[in-house]
């Protein structure tokens, strides 16, 4: 039997570079490197600790020491005065003159549809001087209450138009009520008569 013999491995041969290696004239070796995070600080400088500001709540706020301010009284609420509305008026600027006058401040007036005259009286006491003095006219008019004056009124319906004022105040007062007036009501556009009866008792 025949063996081959192994051939032996190449002996690779020792190559050695005479020269120095190449490197940059400016290589330092011990050249010490910046700080990044210092160096990142400088560039970056970080913002102040910004606050959002809100203004004091009402109970936070300080309360006035002024001794006037915290007495003053609270301004009284001037009251409404109601106008007047006369119908069929005569001499609008004579009359309008008539409540200067008599109330002795300056009261205005309107002219409206239908011949209707408005009048705007400048106080309370201004507005019942003028509602007397229309009542001494025979004036027809028609108004809203004052707010101390107002009074419980009951509409009566059902009735006829030509039925008397003074027989519902006698049957009322026959059922222990105590009625002021009645009237007949009418409409204010038309004028014509409503079968409806205005009734004011006695507070």
């Amino acid at each position: 039997m025949c063996v081959k013999k192994s051939k032996k491995a190449e002996e690779v041969p020792f190559v050695s570079n005479p020269y120095q290696p190449i490197a940059p004239e400016d290589y330092e070796p011990d050249m010490e490197l910046s700080n990044e995070e210092e160096q990142y600080r400088e560039n970056y400088p970080e913002f102040p600790n910004l606050t959002s500001v809100m203004p004091p709540s009402a109970s936070e706020q300080p309360l006035s020491t002024d001794p006037i301010q915290s007495q003053q009284p609270p301004q009284p609420k001037k009251k409404y005065v109601p106008p007047i509305i006369i119908d069929d008026p005569s001499n609008t600027a004579q009359l309008i003159k008539s409540f200067n006058e008599l109330t002795d401040s300056k009261v205005e007036g309107k002219l409206l549809s239908n011949n209707r005259l408005k009048v705007f009286p400048t106080s309370a006491e201004a507005h019942r001087t003028i509602q007397k003095e229309i009542t001494k006219k025979n004036l027809k008019s028609h108004t809203f209450e004052m707010e101390d004056e107002r009074q419980l009124k009951v509409v009566i319906r059902g009735l006829p138009e030509d039925y008397a004022p003074e027989d519902i105040i006698e049957y009322l007062q026959s059922l222990k009520f105590k009625p002021i007036q009645c009237h007949l009501l009418r409409h204010r556009q038309t004028k014509t008569n409503n079968p409806l009866y205005l009734v004011t008792p006695e507070n």
